[in-house]
């Protein structure tokens, strides 16, 4: 057994690492990747806090913390399980704790209390240990001979000026910072490091992960050695300080400072440890030290290693500023092709859903329109789809490879407005910290579609006259205007002409909107479309939900073509999505699934559905015969005899009246 005041003893074995004894007098050990742990495992199957070991009167037991791997113990040829979060498992000399990977797992062997008799590693296995040590009391009497707080970091002190040495090494370094290799960064740190202070014999380099329990990436260097010295080790307790107190600091004599295993088993002398740092917060740490023989550091070390922290620094901000533009422009390369790809299937308008004939008048509209630069006003209710129908127009445009971009007159007031459109320079108002450019330049050489046209003011619509006339904006609080080549679309729900006679619109400013005017009809108007509609919104939202193939009975789809839609398709767009929200996996739909308001139209009423003011009498009546077609066909379930003998007509001339009305 092991007494209380024995100092516990194991031999670790961490794949890819040599064998290494640990010892500890405390009386419990936390197991972990996380660099606060007493016991410090550097392995990605470990967790960060994977386990613990509790030394007492009756020996020494061991407790899996819910890791995420788990952990065995392992007595000769018996295994006992260490269940997470369970009481702990109480060991014996020679039991392996097994923890992490189970092809590659990390060992820890209990050994005995040191005076002989037990499992004992061979001396040329043990090397030194990886733990954190205990908390330093920052109260106590030391050795630590220089502080810089992380306000003092960075610089060139004065002092380091006057030597060309150090310049040299500083440029060289800087020349590196730019590089997205950080292995070639951390080498000319260390060479400059070796270079510039003859006491320094071992560099160290991390970088923590985001929580800041652990390292990301760790870069080890000696003097006198290429590449990585994984056997040896840089003080635990001195680089927990540094992050945890956000100061750089030297210690000259460690021994009486950190007084660790790990300053005791690397024979660490004296140490400097600084904070890797952006916009105030701590990304990493960069340490040197002496070890046994090696002169203490100076003042002049701390701020050699501190100029070379902040080179670091910057290497490492331009590293990841690389990284994310690379998977930024990875991305963006990606996305274009899918884009490209998509204009290309898209052909002649199909991304616009309509077979009736009001919108087989807008697609020939749009067909003759799209290809010229000419300025669209796109006329029709709140909900038709104007927005649709303008990137439609730019998409089959020669302008099609180039910008799109869109804005809503109406949603931000005059003063914002402006400058969104046309930009401003710094100082033009209060807050305009910085030029920025406007939409109208932004989107040079494309297309600019301005949503509710008509809610703008009488001092935005002459601004907008000018652009329209003259093909240069003038960003505010500017005196210098500059071109630009930029098709408009504009879009309004409200009737212009009588906004022009009314004063609140300027009429050539209409003149130059309303070069080519395209009416969309409202969804009372095209009700041969919605059994469409109401499929292509149905497929798409039962698919994002996961509902399967949801269909409506004719009945629901009765209800749904004798409804008015005053909200038009966006209103259909949110009752088909409503109705799969609520929707069970592959159901078919009744008019009991229906919104009360929809199931309360159950029938065509042409005075109130349908705008009779346009159109010729037989255009209106037209429109009343297929209204009764549809309603006897969804009364009588689809069977074309019965409503035929119900209509007095015959088989044969019912089929040609609903071939006449696209209802077949």
């Amino acid at each position: 057994m092991l007494e209380p005041d024995v100092p516990l003893r194991l031999q670790l074995a961490v794949p890819g690492q040599p064998i290494r004894l640990f010892e500890s007098s405390e009386p419990s050990i936390s197991i972990g990747r996380g660099v606060g742990n007493v016991l410090f495992l550097e392995n990605p199957h470990v967790s960060t806090h994977h386990g613990r070991m509790d030394v007492g009167p009756n020996g020494v037991t061991f407790t899996d913390l819910g890791s995420t791997n788990g952990s065995m113990i392992l007595r000769g040829d018996e295994k006992l399980p260490a269940p997470g979060g369970g009481p702990g498992v109480p060991l014996r000399v020679g039991d392996r704790v097994v923890m992490g990977d189970s092809e590659e797992p990390v060992v820890a062997i209990l050994l005995d209390d040191g005076r002989g008799g037990a499992v004992h590693p061979a001396k040329d296995e043990v090397a030194h240990t990886a733990v954190a040590p205990k908390p330093i009391d920052p109260e106590a009497a030391g050795t630590v001979v220089a502080r810089f707080s992380i306000e003092q970091l960075g610089g060139l002190p004065e002092s380091l000026t006057k030597e060309p040495r150090v310049a040299a090494a500083i440029y060289d370094l800087a020349r590196a910072a730019g590089s997205e290799d950080l292995t070639t960064v951390v080498d000319r740190a260390a060479t400059a490091l070796f270079n510039l202070s003859p006491q320094a014999s071992h560099f160290f380099a991390g970088v923590l992960e985001t929580n800041k329990n652990e390292f990301r990436r760790t870069f080890y260097r000696a003097r006198g050695r290429s590449g990585e010295q994984p056997a040896w080790r840089v003080s635990r307790a001195l680089l927990a300080r540094v992050i945890t107190s956000r100061e750089a600091c030297m210690v000259a004599d460690a021994s009486v400072e950190l007084a660790t295993e790990t300053v005791q088993l690397q024979k660490i002398k004296s140490a400097i440890c600084v904070p890797l740092w952006r916009a105030g917060e701590v990304w990493g740490v960069l340490s040197a030290d002496t070890r046994e023989g090696g002169a203490p550091f100076t003042e002049r070390d701390l701020e050699v290693v501190t100029v070379l922290g902040s080179l670091v620094t910057l290497a490492l901000v331009n590293a990841d500023m690389m990284g994310r533009l690379k998977a930024r422009g990875e991305a963006l390369e990606g996305e274009n092709r899918y884009l490209q790809e998509a204009l290309k299937r898209a052909g002649r308008f199909n991304e616009i859903i309509g077979r009736s004939p009001a919108m087989q008048r807008v697609f020939e509209q749009l067909a003759k329109v799209a290809r010229t630069d000419a300025t669209v006003l796109i006329e029709g209710e709140t909900g038709t789809g104007k927005e649709l129908v303008a990137r439609a127009i730019h998409n089959q445009s020669a302008r099609k490879d180039r910008i799109f971009l869109g804005q809503n007159c109406g949603a931000l007031p005059d003063t914002l407005l402006e400058s969104e459109l046309f930009g401003h320079v710094r100082g033009a108002f209060t807050g305009a910290t910085h030029d920025k450019k406007g939409l109208f330049t932004i989107a040079d050489g494309g297309t600019i579609f301005l949503d509710e046209i008509g809610e703008t003011t009488q001092a935005m619509q002459q601004r907008l006259l000018r652009v329209l006339q003259e093909g240069e904006v003038r960003p505010v609080g500017s005196t210098r205007t500059h071109k630009v080549n930029v098709r408009v679309v504009s879009a309004t729900n409200r009737d212009l002409e009588q906004e022009v006679k009314e004063g609140r619109f300027r009429e050539d400013l209409l003149y130059r909107l309303k070069v080519v005017p395209i009416r969309l009809p409202p969804l009372r108007e095209r009700q041969d479309d919605i059994p469409l509609l109401v499929e292509h919104f149905l497929a798409q939202y039962a698919q994002e939900l996961e509902r399967g193939a949801l269909t409506f009975n004719p009945e629901a789809l009765a209800a749904l073509k004798a409804y008015a839609w005053p909200g038009n398709i966006r209103e259909l767009q949110n009752e088909m999505q409503r109705v799969a929200i609520q929707a069970d996996p592959d159901q078919v739909l009744g008019p009991k699934d229906l919104s009360a308001k929809v199931t309360g139209s159950s029938k065509f009423k042409p005075a109130v559905g349908q705008d009779n003011s346009q159109g010729g009498l037989k255009e209106l009546m037209d429109a009343v015969e297929a209204q009764i077609l549809r309603d006897r066909l969804a009364a009588l379930q689809d069977n074309v005899t019965r409503a035929a003998e119900s209509l007095g007509l015959t088989r044969e001339g019912l089929h040609k009246k609903l071939k006449r009305f696209g209802l077949r």
